[in-house]
């Protein structure tokens, strides 16, 4: 319905992505999709995320790869010549690593000063726990996630790598408002972010509970209500239930199901009353299917929803008629979650084999003969390099 050219409104930028796994990639992706150039650059090894298949080739659709090894003073100088007219460098070793190689921002800057320069790591490059290691749940774990809900004492792992993908959106943002400033300053920037506090700035909400009198401790904001939750149907499969504040929606639902005496319950007696509540409606929706209840719900203007498989959701006809998929080497994945003067907004291209634009890449720094021999000798990149 929507499709329509593709908008490409930081096409005149560069970005060095040197980062591996999945925030910097994520974050890159996300540039890419609104235009930006993006090379990969990768150990000879390659970026240990390629082992993960599909993820991987989700994540650096479009994107161009150049294979060099950093601990060679031609794989630097290389580095150092790409740098003269990037826009931005994305890494995320841990602290220190960029600077044993040569490439931190200290170094670069003199090379660049209108460089956007990002590093991602856990805790910060500088600190008591900057050294640490730890991945998404370790990060969920340190900054309070997980303590929120005291609900279920059986602790587990979110579906999706809330921290890992919090990170990476967290650097778009502050890469494209840098890119924009500096349109203004001339300069660029270091951009030092933390996993772990990108965790702590969407739990913000539950850090101004936590100081609240009123509040009930041990209770996640929002849903910790009887009519904002999950509930199980006739047929095994789930229904969301989506009330929060609204009197309106909860009067139409009772009126609708039956529950008429308390239907006048304001909020505040509602969250009162959460196991009385939930008792009920933990026994009502078991008398329908989620279908079913979705059908009666949405029809009455209540905010609900069937927990869809991943196959219902690409079949979604509200999915489908936005024309939010795009399709690459046997899958389907989602574009940016909004259309831009009625058009969409999607990657093309391909996920680069490792190294597969080297030779071109090299090309466009116009190096002789000498120099390209001296890149082979010192085996620069695992790329024989013409």
């Amino acid at each position: 319905m929507f499709k329509g050219e593709i908008l490409k409104p930081i096409e005149n930028i560069t970005v060095l992505d040197f980062s591996s796994n999945l925030p910097g990639p994520y974050c890159s992706s996300i540039l890419i999709s609104l235009g930006a150039r993006v090379i990969k650059v990768e150990s000879p090894e390659g970026d240990p995320f390629r082992k993960s298949g599909h993820m991987w080739t989700s994540l650096n659709i479009g994107k161009e790869s150049i294979s060099i090894n950093l601990k060679t003073q031609a794989g630097k100088n290389l580095i150092y010549d790409l740098v003269r007219t990037a826009d931005v460098i994305i890494e995320g070793w841990r602290p220190g690593v960029a600077k044993k190689l040569g490439v931190d921002y200290s170094i670069l800057k003199g090379i660049n000063n209108k460089l956007i320069y990002c590093s991602i790591s856990g805790y910060g490059q500088e600190g008591p726990w900057a050294g640490r290691t730890g991945h998404d749940i370790n990060y969920l774990a340190s900054s309070g996630y997980y303590s929120i809900d005291d609900r279920n004492k059986d602790l587990a792992p979110p579906s999706i790598l809330i921290a890992d993908i919090s990170s990476a959106f967290y650097a778009c943002i502050l890469i494209l408002s840098f890119i924009a400033g500096r349109n203004t300053t001339g300069e660029g920037c270091y951009i030092d972010l933390a996993m772990a506090e990108s965790v702590l700035s969407i739990l913000n909400l539950e850090f101004a509970k936590h100081f609240s009198k009123s509040s009930i401790k041990g209770a996640p904001n929002v849903t910790y209500l009887p009519h904002y939750n999950i509930y199980k149907c006739s047929d095994d499969s789930w229904i969301t239930l989506g009330i929060v504040d609204e009197n309106h929606f909860w009067s139409g639902f009772c009126v609708a199901t039956g529950l008429d005496d308390i239907k006048d319950w304001d909020l505040n007696k509602r969250t009162e009353n959460y196991q009385f509540i939930a008792g009920r409606l933990n026994k009502l929706f078991l008398t329908k299917t989620s279908k079913e209840w979705e059908k009666l719900l949405v029809g009455i203007n209540v905010p609900a929803s069937t927990v869809n498989t991943i196959e219902e959701v690409i079949q979604n006809a509200q999915f489908q008629y936005r024309d939010v998929w795009s399709q690459y080497a046997g899958f389907q994945f989602a574009g940016m979650p909004a259309l831009i003067n009625n058009k969409n907004i999607k990657i093309s291209g391909n996920a680069p084999s490792l190294g597969e634009h080297t030779n071109q890449i090299v090309k466009e720094l116009n190096y002789t003969k000498e120099q390209i021999g001296k890149l082979n000798s010192e085996k620069t990149t695992p790329i024989p390099l013409e």
